[in-house]
């Protein structure tokens, strides 16, 4: 049995999972966390991503997540409903039902797959907003979401078919890349680094999923991290910003360097995790930035898998969480 790295105990039994099998969005003294299907999607695939043998303690989360799901498919934040969301939490409950689960059911999959095709086709990012951010607009960001949609095909078959909603809406997307790479959440916006991860991620996904295409603005968005990124191997949040370091962005340029198999990328890979080690609390959870102490949920998986892959755990583009 392989042993569990710190970063992977404090997502399966730290302080952010709740007794429900809920996940909070991040743990701190004052209580603030509030339980997020997105960040409880995130724990499962990078556990099952590493040992599908984890599955039975992930139940919980399996049937938190299916409760989250809403009639019209889509899962909520308040009474916001978004495609992102929604996209991880069929994400996970895809992985959980590979690695043997009882459910969830395939109806339910069908129905959040349709519902996230539905906002792709209609350019929404989400449903019944109540704020103007990136996370709300149909931005590149979602291009993760898209590839996270497309039906995953039997062992015994040929290669997925992405559907035209999706297809369709990631060369939109993927149209609003910057000449120097960068993908920004707005015209003329700097770009927040962790979404344009997002970005990056979901080209490489769609990549490999028959849009071949989508490589060259992969590597060129990967490229305008490798600028970005400090002697010390972090990133920060926002382009331009010189003092706040984040960790998501910080391992998701990691991972995005180990995939690209360029000469050099490995080591910006293994420099971005050694940048990680002021953020790692004794526990094995990330901080989320060096301004803000909460032990974050999704940047202690991103940390986590970019660990294990360098240590040897197979990572795609597919695989990541």
């Amino acid at each position: 049995m392989q042993v569990l790295s710190s970063k992977l105990e404090w997502l399966i039994a730290g302080p952010a999972r709740l007794p429900s099998g809920a996940y909070l969005s991040w743990h701190d003294g004052e209580g603030s966390g509030f339980p997020y299907p997105e960040a409880s999607a995130v724990a499962v695939r990078a556990a099952l991503w590493w040992n599908r043998g984890l599955a039975p303690r992930l139940i919980p989360t399996v049937r938190y997540l299916e409760q989250s799901v809403g009639p019209d498919g889509l899962v909520c934040r308040g009474t916001t409903g978004y495609l992102f969301d929604s996209a991880l939490v069929l994400a996970a409950m895809e992985d959980a039902a590979d690695a043997g689960l009882v459910g969830p059911l395939v109806s339910m999959r069908s129905r959040v797959r349709a519902a996230v095709h539905r906002l792709a086709q209609s350019g929404q990012g989400c449903v019944r907003a109540t704020s103007d951010r990136w996370s709300t607009r149909f931005g590149p960001h979602l291009l993760k979401a898209l590839a996270l949609s497309v039906q995953r095909p039997a062992p015994d078959a040929s290669a997925p078919v992405v559907p035209l909603p999706v297809s369709a809406a990631a060369m939109r997307l993927s149209g609003l890349q910057r000449d120097d790479g960068a993908f920004p959440p707005a015209v003329g916006a700097p770009a927040y680094l962790h979404a344009h991860c997002y970005a990056v991620e979901g080209l490489l996904m769609l990549a490999e999923l028959g849009m071949a295409a989508l490589r060259v603005p992969a590597e060129r968005g990967v490229d305008f991290l490798a600028a970005l990124q400090r002697s010390d191997g972090t990133l920060p949040q926002w382009e331009g910003a010189v003092t706040v370091t984040a960790a998501d962005a910080t391992a998701q340029a990691g991972r995005l360097f180990l995939l690209d198999g360029r000469a050099g990328m490995r080591s910006r890979a293994e420099a971005a995790l050694a940048g990680l080690a002021p953020l790692s609390t004794p526990a094995g959870s990330l901080r989320y930035t060096t301004a803000c102490d909460d032990e974050n949920v999704w940047c202690t998986a991103f940390a986590f898998q970019l660990e294990a892959a360098l240590g040897g755990t197979p990572l795609t583009p597919l695989s990541l969480v």
